[in-house]
Formats: C-alpha cells, structure tokens, sequence
C-alpha cells in the first residue's frame, strides 16, 4: 500500500485501495441523482465567464451540501442493515469521501444537525437531527497532513 501512496503520477481511490490492501467490503452510499446532477452542473461551468460561473458557484455548493447530507443521514440505516444481514461482524464502517466535504461534516457533527440549502439563500429551514449521532455512532475523520496544511475547516471540533 505505501508504494502506491508514494506514486504521485496518479490518483489513489481511498475505497478501491482500502479494498485491495484489506479486502474490506465496499457500499455505495451516493444518492445517484444528486451525483449525476452535480456532474452535469460541474460540465456546464467548464468554459464559461467568473462572472457566470459566480451565480452557478452556489448552486454547485448547495448540491455538493446537500450530496454530503444525504450520504451521512444514510450511513447508520446502511450498517444497520449489513450487520443484520450478517455481512459484517459489527456496527461499524469506514466511510470514504472527498476531502472538499469535510468542513460540510464537521459542521453536521458539531451542530447536531443536518440543514436545507438552496442556492439563493444560506439555510432555507432549521433541518433534521444528524442520525449518525442519534444512533450513538462516533466518528473520525482522518486525513493527510499535507491536506489540511492551510485547509480553512473552521467550526473544526
């Protein structure tokens, strides 16, 4: 595993690296509509203006906030059901995710809740308690230093 970390040539999935280092299973969790959405909207800035790209800047951060809610509201229901299934031997999981919704998640955790965006307004309504912490689950974030070196994660835990 550190060989392939150490090739900077290319770029290293964490589950797919997680998945041939440790055979661990893999879930996808990724509400596919908001994913297919957030693409679409990333294709159409390709090419345009500051200036046009500013408005659709939100609505890109309001999809990306609202792909990151979903994943996490989903995660306790996803090992709740493999651990009753008996594909795995515990309630625990490791969940991957792109270092650009971090400080989305430690918000989620430290306000206890998950919030509504829209892209022509902040917060549009108070939101849902996070379930991940209703359930009881703890979370860790790891990431590599050289990642968080001037990273703004403010509202850090």
């Amino acid at each position: 595993m550190s060989v392939c970390l150490s090739d900077t040539s290319r770029f290293v999935n964490a589950d797919r690296l997680l998945y041939q280092s440790y055979n661990i299973r893999l879930q996808q969790i990724e509400d596919k509509e908001l994913y297919h959405k957030v693409y679409q909207h990333l294709l159409n800035l390709k090419g345009k203006s500051h200036i046009e790209n500013k408005s659709k800047n939100k609505k890109l951060i309001s999809l990306q906030k609202k792909r990151t809610s979903k994943m996490m509201q989903k995660l306790p229901k996803i090992i709740e059901k493999g651990y009753n299934k008996g594909r795995t031997q515990s309630c625990k999981a490791i969940f991957t995710i792109g270092i650009t919704h971090a400080k989305d998640i430690i918000g989620y955790i430290k306000e206890n809740s998950i919030a509504e965006y829209h892209a022509d307004q902040e917060i549009s309504s108070q939101g849902q308690e996070l379930n991940l912490i209703e359930k009881g689950y703890q979370v860790t974030l790891i990431m590599p230093k050289a990642m968080l070196e001037g990273a703004n994660l403010s509202g850090s835990i």
